[in-house]
């Protein structure tokens, strides 16, 4: 049966790694390779972008990492086994209530005042700059 792209990236890096010249000159390569790219204009580094740009990239940064961690969440509930319910309540007096969705709520209520506020104060400073 065929190998899929990642089953193939993954045994020629596996393979790679393990030759540690050939590693090294992997490295190296890529970071001529990066260099070169920054040169021409390809793609730049933060230091080099405008303010615009930086939170866009900054913004397109926020977003991939929480995909990611949503990601590892979902597929470490799914490895995990579901744990047995607790029939003694003696052991846990005060159980959490399993209805957090106000409390949820009132947390991204606070989280998007923050932010307006953030946003407000950053377009203030902005205009005093000027």
């Amino acid at each position: 049966m065929a190998m899929s792209a990642k089953e193939r990236m993954a045994r020629w890096r596996a393979k790679h790694r393990a030759d540690r010249a050939s590693n090294e000159l992997y490295k190296q390569r890529e970071r001529e390779r990066n260099q070169q790219r920054k040169e021409t204009g390809q793609f730049k580094s933060v230091e080099n972008m405008t303010p615009r740009e930086k939170r866009q990239v900054r913004k397109r940064w926020r977003q991939n990492s929480r995909e990611y961690r949503e990601r590892k969440k979902t597929s470490a509930h799914i490895l995990t086994p579901p744990t047995s319910p607790n029939t003694n309540d003696e052991e846990n007096p005060n159980p959490i209530p399993e209805d957090n969705r106000r409390s949820l709520s009132m947390s991204r209520s606070l989280a998007r005042k923050r932010k307006n506020q953030k946003a407000k104060c950053y377009r203030q400073n902005s205009k005093l700059l000027i």
